[in-house]
């Protein structure tokens, strides 16, 4: 995930105005936080850059959803069962 999120705020460097940019701060300590643990600022910060990269929203929905597979000690086939089809699109 940091791969596409580093290619992702390049490429939102380049085509948002600075001042728009500069709302996206500090994304890779949001993006690496536990939902529940973000503030209303870092909220809305993650909604949007939402907004701007559909990519990462997907990205980082399956990698909230594996930390939860992880976290809930499944077993193989179970965790198989929750992971769903495999990420190649990614």
């Amino acid at each position: 995930m940091d791969r596409l999120r580093i290619d992702e705020m390049k490429r939102l460097k380049s085509e948002l105005e600075k001042h728009e940019y500069a709302k996206l701060d500090n994304m890779m300590w949001i993006l690496r936080k536990n939902h529940e643990c973000l503030s209303k600022y870092e909220k809305e910060q993650l909604s949007l850059l939402y907004k701007h990269s559909p990519k990462l929203k997907e990205a980082h929905a399956h990698a909230l959803k594996l930390t939860n597979i992880f976290n809930t000690h499944q077993n193989r086939k179970s965790a198989f069962t929750k992971i769903g089809p495999p990420l190649t699109s990614m």
